[in-house]
């Protein structure tokens, strides 16, 4: 009976594993300029990266967090900044117009982000 539950509780671990696994992501940091590649969304924007994506000395450049939902499950929810461009099988689902220094918006400002769901 022991070994019975020490299989069982073993095979449960490799599932839930399995499961976690699948819902992480990977996360880049891009130039505004740079394409986006097929299967990943700009969950962030920098407007005030210094030094880098091409800026001119002293300027700051604009760069993105891109987030992999490839293979996120159906179900999943992931709030992006830009709704162009949604990879197959995702849709919006709510906009927030009114998300403090998120997207872009500076600390007091008011930014737009998107929440969007795969559905298939």
């Amino acid at each position: 009976m022991k070994k019975i539950k020490t299989i069982l509780f073993c095979l449960l671990i490799i599932i839930c594993n399995k499961s976690f696994s699948q819902t992480q992501s990977q996360t880049q940091s891009v130039c505004s300029i740079d394409a986006i590649p097929r299967g990943w969304v700009v969950t962030n924007i920098d407007k005030k990266c210094v030094g880098c994506c091409d800026a001119n000395a002293g300027e700051p450049g604009i760069s993105y967090t891109i987030t992999e939902i490839d293979e996120m499950p159906v179900g999943s929810i992931v709030f992006v900044c830009v709704k162009d461009d949604l990879p197959y099988g995702w849709i919006v689902v709510s906009t927030n117009t009114k998300c403090v220094a998120c997207c872009g918006a500076d600390k007091n400002e008011k930014g737009t982000n998107y929440q969007i769901k795969r559905i298939s």
